[in-house]
């Protein structure tokens, strides 16, 4: 595909994302890098739904990435161009902690609550919240949810079948159960948010998330994360950090704070 002035962004195992200009304004576009039937699926899936989302209100949710147009032929997305830098990429080298201010992460907190809120408003998982799809712009303090190549509808029956998909550090303690839902978007906002408040470094995790059903180290692996996890809670619960991180990390799904609510506290917390 000719893509004049085209930057490379990012390559990821899935796609290449770069910068170009699309009506005369910049924007991003994805390219998928395989042709066979999974990546189509995965491609109509995150066009479609990112359809979905932005048919909903007159204009688009400030903190969704926007859909410019998509080729089924060749597999790309465009999408519009968020300035900023995803988290991941806003640490100290040194310390591999996030180098935002408390008031940077109060925005992120509030406005993922609200991007996350409005998906699952609207019968859908993100399924992949994580610093690395979360864009920050420090100037406009505004934060950007990306990456819908996972994301998959709730059935009207509200049953969610389960999958092997996700990352490993942000993949909720329900997993091992073989269980998704709308709490693991939440859950995962929550590990996040301990990297972006700076209590702990950028997850690193790297096992692979199907071998902890067939491999009792990877597993083990895992369950020593959660642990980790598990013990900030506590602290959350005693105080001695961000209170409400406590409800975002509850290990129960049945019992963890759903997104709307979070939205609702988040939005009581910043108006004082």
């Amino acid at each position: 595909m000719d893509t004049p002035s085209c930057t490379l962004i990012a390559n990821t195992f899935h796609s290449t994302l770069s910068k170009i200009q699309f009506n005369n304004a910049p924007a991003v576009i994805k390219v998928y890098r395989r042709r066979d039937a999974r990546a189509i699926s995965q491609f109509t899936t995150e066009v479609s739904i990112l359809q979905e989302l932005q048919s909903i209100t007159p204009t688009p949710h400030p903190n969704i990435i926007t859909l410019l147009a998509s080729s089924i032929d060749d597999l790309t997305i465009t999408l519009a161009y968020a300035p900023g830098q995803t988290l991941d990429n806003l640490i100290d080298p040194a310390t591999q902690k996030c180098i935002l201010s408390p008031s940077d992460a109060a925005k992120i907190q509030l406005q993922m609550a609200n991007a996350i809120s409005f998906v699952h408003g609207n019968r859908i998982i993100h399924d992949d919240v994580k610093p690395d799809n979360i864009i920050y712009d420090k100037d406009t303090q505004n934060a950007v949810l990306v990456d819908f190549g996972a994301a998959f509808r709730v059935p009207e029956d509200g049953v969610v079948l389960f999958n092997l998909s996700g990352t490993p550090p942000y993949a909720p303690p329900e997993y091992l159960q073989r269980r998704k839902g709308m709490g693991g978007d939440v859950w995962a906002l929550g590990v996040t948010m301990l990297f972006v408040m700076g209590y702990i470094k950028l997850p690193d995790g790297e096992w692979i998330l199907p071998m902890t059903f067939e491999d009792a180290k990877v597993k083990e692996e895992m369950e020593t994360w959660l642990a980790e996890v598990e013990s900030w809670r506590r602290k959350a619960g005693n105080g001695e950090i961000d209170t409400l991180l406590g409800e975002i990390l509850e290990g129960d799904p049945d019992r963890r704070i759903g997104s709307q609510e979070l939205s609702r506290l988040l939005s009581e917390r910043s108006r004082g």
